[in-house]
């Protein structure tokens, strides 16, 4: 008799373990997929293709031209080669201040003192700005690029507004 219940005894410990292991299998399988699962959703969410916008804006005396900016994820670049150029040559632009908001972030912050032309009658172009990165914009197609430029031509100060949507300006890529 005391053999039989040695037997039962470790029958009923390998059963133990045998459900024991079963279900430390089955915890060790959901942390793997909820892992794997995590993992496809962390890498379609912020490995999204870049979206380029390209932005003209004609004043009635300036152009401000070639003005970049490439969202990606929740950061936003700033192209570094926009420039202005003047309508009428034969006008005196002296000071300038060009803003450009997004999501309340300022992204374009550039002044000028003086004539920006001055010297480049035959071609009255000037580059402004540097680029940078701007992190933590929110920015779908529905944004809008708040721009304000103030300047002054021929003694007289001018000023212009303009809410700009970004879907309007949406640059299509080549793969």
């Amino acid at each position: 008799m005391g053999v039989w219940i040695y037997i039962c005894r470790q029958q009923a410990s390998i059963l133990e373990r045998v459900a024991m292991n079963k279900k430390v299998s089955i915890i060790f399988s959901l942390i793997v997929l909820s892992l794997v699962i995590l993992l496809i959703y962390s890498q379609n969410k912020y490995n999204r293709s870049p979206v380029e916008y390209q932005i003209n804006i004609e004043t009635a005396d300036i152009n401000l031209k070639d003005v970049h900016l490439v969202k990606f994820n929740n950061a936003i670049y700033l192209g570094a080669n926009y420039y202005i150029e003047q309508k009428g040559q034969y006008q005196k632009v002296d000071g300038l201040n060009i803003k450009g908001t997004i999501d309340n972030v300022l992204v374009l912050d550039v002044a000028a003192g003086g004539n920006p032309f001055e010297g480049q009658q035959n071609n009255p172009v000037r580059y402004l700005g540097e680029g940078g990165i701007f992190n933590k914009v929110k920015i779908s197609d529905d944004t809008l690029f708040k721009v304000h430029i103030v300047y002054t031509v021929d003694h007289v100060k001018k000023e212009y507004f303009e809410n700009l949507k970004l879907s309007d300006y949406r640059k299509k890529l080549v793969n």
